[in-house]
């Protein structure tokens, strides 16, 4: 699990809150007051308080996707939607208290943020039922200091029920396209698309020039990532032959999509798929 536990408690804030306090006639805002802190972090991700945790369930399923993808590179020009869908794989009825969405950052200076929705969900998912519980548009906030090389996340989504808690995580990058980078898409041509490979494979990719990024200076950055969307690497600057050496014997045998972004500008190619088979 990965930065996963500061979502869990906060849904356990709002569970707890809902479960003991709350009088009848509909669910209120839950009450913040606590023990005196100090002067308030410019983060906009404050910790809450530690409280005790709720039980994870296996009853539920959450699938979270970006633009219907659970991992990718996105324009921040084009919007970055973020799905929140949940199954009951029980035999009884639940019902679904909060979502909460949170977005870490892995690559580039952007900041640690919870997506700024409403939090309440108060929805009953009949057995085996399907619901889409929340999509919005994560743009706005995630992109306010994405520049033209880019920032990458793992986005977390928590629902909290009457039995328990669960969640699903995703990887993703986003990226400003400019005007100075028209015609600036890189391309993977190495290795094939749908290839299977073993051992050590070379990893290459065009580096085109744009106006933003002269020929003396543009480089692909090529990345691996898992079947569920976790990054297993991060290629040095190619530039014309180079090459990357991706090891695969130290991964599990699976699907995998490579992808790579332009490094001035953060435009991504088009991804690939490989199947790792050793």
């Amino acid at each position: 699990m990965r930065r996963t536990g500061w979502a869990l408690m906060v849904l356990v804030g709002w569970s707890l809150a809902c479960h003991s306090s709350t009088p009848s006639g509909g669910p209120t805002t839950p009450s913040m007051a606590s023990a005196p802190s100090p002067a308030p972090s410019p983060s906009p991700s404050p910790s809450p308080t530690p409280l005790p945790p709720l039980p994870t369930t296996n009853a539920l399923r959450v699938d979270l996707t970006l633009n219907g993808a659970k991992f990718g590179s996105f324009a921040c020009d084009s919007g970055l939607f973020v799905e929140t869908t949940v199954e009951n794989l029980s035999s009884r009825p639940i019902r679904l208290d909060r979502l909460y969405v949170h977005f870490s950052p892995t690559r580039g200076g952007c900041l640690e943020q919870s997506a700024e929705i409403d939090p309440y969900l108060s929805l009953r998912l009949d057995a085996g039922a399907r619901v889409q519980v929340r999509r919005f548009d994560a743009a706005g906030p995630l992109c306010e200091d994405v520049y033209a090389a880019g920032c990458a996340w793992t986005a977390t989504a928590a629902v909290a029920s009457d039995v328990g808690v669960a969640q699903d995580e995703i990887d993703f990058s986003a990226y400003r396209a400019t005007s100075a980078c028209d015609g600036g898409v890189p391309r993977l041509w190495m290795p094939a698309d749908g290839a299977i490979v073993r051992g050590v494979v070379d990893v290459a990719a065009s580096a085109p020039e744009t106006r933003y990024c002269s020929a003396m200076s543009a480089r692909a950055i090529a990345q691996g990532f898992s079947e569920t969307g976790r990054l297993v690497f991060t290629s040095y600057g190619l530039d014309l032959d180079d090459r990357f050496h991706w090891d695969t014997t130290q991964f599990p045998n699976g699907r995998y999509w490579l992808s790579a972004f332009q490094n001035c500008c953060g435009i991504s190619s088009r991804a690939i798929q490989v199947t790792v088979r050793n």
